[in-house]
């Protein structure tokens, strides 16, 4: 029987990558995590400026209601008692020039609101939240093929109320309604909006902190500033992988939580699969991208009550214009982002959907896009100067370098209808290889990766089960 150095090895420490390494360590094997940052949590992770903590990518967690998926993993890792998870109430708040729509923990005041505001829509209204809280296997059949604009219709008839619903979903997935999958959007807006808003006591990096720890004292190992450069396949099994500091390694499994285009394209050489791979990666389109900027204050802001709150601001009414606003990258013409304000760091993060373009193109206008937006935050939002401390940019470009993830996407690959079950046809491309990770499946978020690592290691371990 042939030895091995790992029993797996996990490409990329984001939390699907993580939290698969615990759930592997702590079924008893020897598991490697290859991380190619110094630090891990991909987009979940932060970082100071100037004395300011800001959160990379990630501006609140989700899903952690009993039952809720990054509850359940919390709880099978032992961790609920190691993470103060605080939620903000109200968690969200969508802002129009006529509207304010808050969403609060109790989700049935956020129906009132809804209500309220919409009276001729109040029955529709009742019965989409429902539908979201409670959707199972026959909604899942009823609309797979539906886009949530489907769905939407199916319900409502007031345009701006369908706007106000759909609009986080597109700042949250980075498709409008007539794109996205109506299944993907039901879930983005159970997992983010009605059960979002949870927040560590000290920055969102706790979360892949805590992982960390326990994946190690599980007996896991970490190797930071390391990249898979090749894996060397024999008999459509992975032999070797090879890493860039000319190290060799051999795993009886491999576990990639990394972009798919790595994983086939760049790391695999020697195989006819590489090829096949290429052609459907080809017809596979990733999500759009994010500008993101984040701003450190000099003062406090009294007009904001909440302490920690994500602010979705909206000037109309056509998200499917702020799709092509989006990809326009015409910074003038935008006035719709969300803002993560959090007034006890004196701290904003902003974020506007965008497409990738290239290096030039961002160096040439990243500050003065990031300068026009401040101004409208400032006519419309404050409502006061800013007074800002500390300004730091992230590109799409920003996002690619620190992630290797296609395009910068910031979703993985669009989550069009026709996606859902699309990906399978990766899952068994090499027997011992697993994939993990947004670029995996059709799952968003921090709720979305930890299931898929758990899921993936749940696979391994079955496999590992059925060879012996």
């Amino acid at each position: 029987m042939a030895k091995y150095d790992y029993d797996a090895i996990i490409i990329g420490a984001g939390i699907g990558g993580l939290v698969c390494g615990c759930y592997l360590a702590k079924a008893g094997l020897k598991t490697l995590i290859v991380e190619k940052n110094s630090f891990v949590g991909g987009y979940c992770s932060s970082f100071t400026r100037g004395g300011f903590s800001f959160d990379a990518c990630v501006h609140s967690l989700g899903s952690m209601r009993e039952g809720g998926v990054l509850n359940q993993v919390l709880e099978d890792l032992n961790l609920k008692n190691k993470l103060s998870l605080k939620r903000n109430d109200p968690s969200d708040v969508v802002v129009s020039l006529e509207h304010k729509i808050y969403f609060w923990n109790d989700y049935k005041k956020t129906i009132n609101n809804f209500q309220n505001t919409f009276p001729k829509e109040k029955k529709s209204i009742k019965a989409f939240f429902n539908l979201v809280m409670n959707f199972d296997l026959k909604d899942i059949i009823k609309f797979r093929k539906s886009t949530f604009d489907d769905l939407l219709k199916y319900y409502f008839n007031e345009r701006k109320l369908t706007a106000l619903l759909s609009f986080p979903i597109f700042i949250n997935s980075g498709l409008p309604p007539s794109r996205i999958s109506s299944i993907i959007a039901l879930t983005v807006f159970r997992e983010f909006i009605i059960d979002g808003g949870y927040y560590p006591a000290h920055n969102i990096q706790e979360l892949a902190s805590v992982f960390l720890k326990k994946f190690k004292d599980f007996g896991g190992r970490i190797y930071l500033s390391t990249q898979v450069k090749n894996f060397i396949i024999k008999d459509e099994v992975i032999q070797e992988v090879h890493l860039d500091n000319k190290s060799f390694l051999t795993s009886k499994f491999v576990v990639s939580a990394v972009d798919m285009k790595q994983t086939f394209v760049d790391f695999v050489k020697n195989s006819k699969k590489r090829f096949l791979a290429k052609n459907i990666l080809k017809k596979l389109k990733p999500s759009l991208s994010m500008f993101v900027f984040y701003l450190g204050f000099k003062n406090y802001f009294s007009e904001f009550k909440h302490q920690n709150l994500n602010i979705y601001y909206l000037e109309h009414f056509n998200v499917e214009k702020m799709y092509y606003e989006a990809i326009e990258g015409d910074f003038s013409k935008i006035n719709w982002f969300l803002l993560h304000l959090n007034n006890k760091k004196r701290t904003m993060a902003v974020f506007i959907n965008s497409l990738f373009k290239n290096k030039s193109f961002w160096h040439k206008y990243r500050n003065n896009y990031s300068d026009i937006i401040i101004k409208k935050i400032e006519k419309k939002i404050i409502k006061s100067s800013l007074n800002i401390e500390v300004k730091e940019i992230c590109t799409p470009i920003t996002l690619f370098r620190e992630t290797l993830n296609f395009q910068g996407a910031a979703y993985g690959w669009s989550s069009v209808p026709s996606r859902l079950g699309s990906l399978t046809k990766f899952q068994s491309a090499f027997d011992n290889l697993f994939l993990t990770g947004h670029w995996s499946s059709a799952f968003y978020g921090v709720p979305g990766v930890a299931f898929l690592g758990r899921d993936t290691a749940k696979k391994v371990l079955n496999k590992l089960e059925g060879l012996k």
